[in-house]
């Protein structure tokens, strides 16, 4: 399976304060490389070096531990979350820094097993697997409701988005420069 998109969250994507905060993709930029180590995702464009959100040295870091320096989705799970919610969901709109073209829905057993190979031919293993669980305000931007309208019930989009179907977040057992065109490989 082929890298087709590599981005970073210059700023959290979260905006506003409870309970009236809501899901605001405008932050995602598209970035040539990724250096991915320890302490998160770098974004390599245009010469500079950009900091993901989610990396510790990110001034507003989101991090929360190892295994949310690096997120990973696929293109079949934004297929389904298209067929479902419509056409807002374009791929890459959930943030994650790597995205995947595959024709199947990956589960977290399939990746707990993977690893990405490099351009030159480099195999990386993941270290550590988790699911990026949806939040209300990324279901709410989903279904195109405003945050102050709490007549749509969130508890379903919620489900729909569960299990892996908004992403990954993945730590590599060692530091890696990604590529578009590098490959994530399933057992």
């Amino acid at each position: 399976m082929r890298i087709v998109r590599l981005q970073i969250q210059q700023e959290p994507l979260k905006r506003g304060e409870k309970p009236y905060r809501w899901y605001d993709p405008t932050p995602i930029r598209q970035v040539e490389r990724l250096l991915v180590d320890e302490r998160g995702a770098t974004g390599l464009a245009d010469g500079d070096k950009i900091f993901d959100v989610h990396h510790v040295d990110h001034p507003r870091s989101r991090n929360h531990g190892r295994a949310s320096g690096l997120s990973v989705g696929f293109t079949a799970h934004y297929g389904a979350m298209r067929a479902r919610f419509g056409d807002r969901v374009v791929d890459g709109v959930a943030g994650e820094n790597v995205l995947v073209d595959t024709d199947v829905q990956v589960t977290p057993e399939q990746l707990a097993a993977g690893a990405v190979r490099t351009r030159d031919g480099r195999t990386v293993p993941f270290a550590e697997v988790e699911i990026a669980e949806p939040c209300v305000e990324f279901s709410r931007y989903v279904l195109g409701v405003e945050p102050w309208d709490k007549s749509q019930p969130m508890r379903e989009p919620l489900r729909a988005l569960m299990g892996g179907m908004r992403g990954f977040y993945i730590a590599l057992a060692v530091p890696v420069e990604l590529m578009v065109g590098d490959e994530l490989l399933l057992p």
